[in-house]
């Protein structure tokens, strides 16, 4: 009986970290917890995603992972989803109804832990959906931190951990976004013509962003970019004055982007791309394809505006 008793005691000093020099009883899975929010810059009444990443590099694998994350202060809970993964497992999860506050508990059932590089169990990701508070103040900052159970003992009925995590410094991370805007940025292509265009032909794009407000939007960018023609120029034809780039990306020539650093709400900036297609492509001919997006780093209400693209603009033999 005594000697059962001591090996409950150093079992105890082990899962709470108490003593490092107290000998750990396996097995060991260092489970580790990192966390993420987009958009860094979150307008009044809209959605908030937390990524939790939670990881184990071993040297075993990790059985019944507990993972807590409460619900930031000025949000309530929308949903809970798993899984960005890698050969991993979700598990059961404990979360508030829609609307509501509290504490998203989660059990991962099994973690594996990279046996070598290039190996695929890397771990697994979960997003944590939470709506900002319609009258959050302007510059609020709102934070969320995410725990493995490392110390914690309670919830262990529900997810009883099989292993012992010997590295408590990773237990636990934080993240933050800023309360900003509304300023929600919006970007469309106006036109295309001609369509079809002749091989060898030019190809103008008509483009706009806007910003339809409330506020005004700070550090506005566009970019666009297309799939087969080389650039002929691109200008802007009205609105606030945009800096404009020609070569954004070193890595491909078919890409022009335009910055502003404040963009007031209700002001539009159109501005035209030509572009030239090849001199030759196939007898049945071949397509064109545009893609224009903007964004802004205050806080956007709407997403779903931000981009705008073609997918088939024909090239005709000439």
């Amino acid at each position: 009986m005594r000697g059962l008793l001591l090996t409950l005691l150093v079992l105890a000093l082990a899962v709470g970290h108490a003593d490092p020099a107290v000998a750990l009883v396996g097995p060991l899975a260092d489970v580790g917890v990192n966390v993420g929010a987009f958009p860094q810059a979150v307008a009044p009444g809209s959605t908030l995603t937390i990524s939790v990443g939670v990881g184990n590099v071993g040297p075993d694998d990790a059985a019944n992972v507990l993972l807590r994350i409460d619900i930031p202060a000025g949000t309530t809970f929308v949903s809970w989803s798993c899984c960005v993964s890698w050969s991993q497992e979700g598990g059961p999860a404990m979360t508030p109804p829609p609307g509501g506050t509290g504490t998203v508990k989660a059990c991962v059932p099994r973690l594996g832990y990279p046996r070598s590089p290039g190996d695929t169990r890397q771990g697994i990701t979960f997003l944590l959906k939470v709506l900002v508070d319609p009258n959050a103040a302007q510059g609020q900052t709102i934070t969320s931190t995410a725990t493995v159970a490392g110390v914690r003992t309670d919830d262990l009925v529900w997810c009883p951990g099989a292993t012992i995590d010997p590295n408590p410094n990773n237990d636990t991370a934080t993240t933050t976004a800023t309360v900003s805007g509304p300023a929600d940025v919006a970007a469309r292509i106006v036109s295309v013509s001609p369509d079809p265009v002749a091989a060898g032909g030019d190809l103008t794009y008509v483009l706009e962003v806007t910003n339809l407000g409330p506020r005004d939007a700070e550090n506005v960018m566009a970019e666009d970019w297309w799939g087969t023609g080389t650039l002929v120029s691109f200008t802007q034809d009205s609105g606030p004055a945009f800096s404009l780039n020609t070569s954004p990306n070193p890595w491909t020539s078919k890409e022009v982007a335009a910055s502003i650093g404040l963009l007031t709400a209700g002001a539009t900036a159109r501005f035209v791309l030509i572009v030239r297609e090849p001199a030759t492509v196939p007898s049945w001919g071949s397509a064109e394809s545009d893609n224009l997006s903007a964004s802004s780093t205050t806080g956007d209400p709407d997403n779903t505006n931000n981009g705008d693209a073609i997918s088939y603009t024909q090239i005709t033999p000439q």
